[in-house]
């Protein structure tokens, strides 16, 4: 669980600098679904994350797999905001 949710935290974060580089500027288009979606949206394992997820609400371990869904969405949306505020300082 820990390194999917290290790969996600870091895809979250990827996303959010390259978001406040992009996002403002359509002719670069291109570049955004490249990048955002394709590098990040591959490099990010939401599908690792939710097999993890069913296997412990299959083994009956209810409270962990919401604690992993909370913590999960928690930390990644902090990791875009985080990532959009670093590119702002840098950019």
């Amino acid at each position: 669980m820990v390194p999917t949710l290290l790969v996600n935290i870091l895809a979250s974060c990827i996303l959010g600098f390259l978001m406040y580089r992009y996002i403002a500027h359509p002719e670069k288009e291109w570049i955004r679904t490249l990048l955002m979606v394709g590098f990040c949206g591959g490099f990010s394992t939401f599908s690792a994350f939710s097999f993890e997820n069913f296997l412990l609400l299959r083994n009956g371990e209810w409270l962990w797999a919401a604690g992993y869904a909370m913590i999960s969405v928690i930390a990644c949306l902090a990791a875009v905001a985080g990532g959009y505020f670093l590119s702002k300082l840098y950019w």
